[in-house]
């Protein structure tokens, strides 16, 4: 039997509906204005999120992918605390694959909500788009520590 927990998620708040909240010792040089928002579509910024995310998820993959061939080449009758560290580590980076799997599959919903408001971006946008994403940090060679 396995127990239910009820998870509470907040409704997000638009910044330009939140009141700000400012520490009392905060020294102010300039007039404080938030910025103005949306600061970029809202088409553009769900491609650059569901870019990354797609990105990382490939990413584990690939790391899941070198444990396992590692894990496959252990000899059963020996290197026993290799291939239960290995196991455990694939565990692991599946349940880190599986959070991005979620996290992507719940903005396809919101990108089924543009769709119904015609709000879907164009293949240029989308192209224009992933080369800004890609051009933001020249140094990344693409590879994340997993």
């Amino acid at each position: 039997m396995s127990a239910t927990t009820t998870v509470r998620i907040d409704r997000p708040v638009p910044v330009t509906d939140r009141t700000t909240k400012q520490p009392a010792t905060l020294v102010r040089d300039y007039e404080d204005q938030p910025t103005l928002r949306p600061s970029q579509d809202p088409a553009v910024a769900l491609a650059k999120v569901m870019k990354g995310l797609k990105d990382e998820e490939r990413h584990i993959r690939t790391a899941m992918m070198r444990k396992q061939a590692v894990y496959d080449e252990c000899d059963a009758a020996i290197n026993k605390r290799l291939w239960k560290q290995l196991d455990a580590e694939i565990r692991v980076l599946r349940q880190r694959r599986d959070l991005k799997r979620d996290q992507i599959y719940d903005l396809h919903d919101v990108l089924e909500g543009q769709k119904a408001n015609a709000q879907l971006m164009s293949q240029e946008a989308i192209d224009m788009t992933i080369n800004s994403v890609l051009s933001k940090d020249p140094t990344w060679n693409g590879i994340m520590d997993y």
